[in-house]
């Protein structure tokens, strides 16, 4: 009962996370969103929601969130999707929890 409790607190933190990233791209320059955010990558935007993520969910250091940025074909915005992944400590499996999220940005 108590790993479904912490789980249930890993993946509240992870929609919390993703859910603050999206408002984040909602306040950037549309022409900005794939240099700072997509990741795997160097962005500062995404580095600091790495660390963040790392910091706050266990075993997320060996899984690095995902993020896409893909601009919209035939209408204005862009959608986003986020993969978080966290590893419960004494889990003795090699698989991954994760958390997904996806939006679309508007043109701002």
């Amino acid at each position: 009962m108590l790993q479904q409790v912490d789980d249930a607190q890993y993946r509240s933190e992870a929609v919390f996370m993703t859910n603050s990233l999206i408002g984040q791209m909602w306040t950037t320059p549309y022409a900005n969103l794939a240099a700072d955010f997509v990741g795997p990558g160097t962005g500062a935007r995404y580095t600091e929601f790495r660390d963040w993520v790392q910091q706050r969910l266990p075993g997320a250091s060996g899984q690095d969130p995902i993020v896409t940025v893909t601009p919209r074909v035939g209408a204005p915005g862009t959608d986003v999707e986020i993969t978080v992944f966290w590893k419960p400590p004494g889990e003795i499996t090699t698989s991954y929890h994760q958390f997904q999220a996806t939006a679309t940005i508007g043109v701002n």
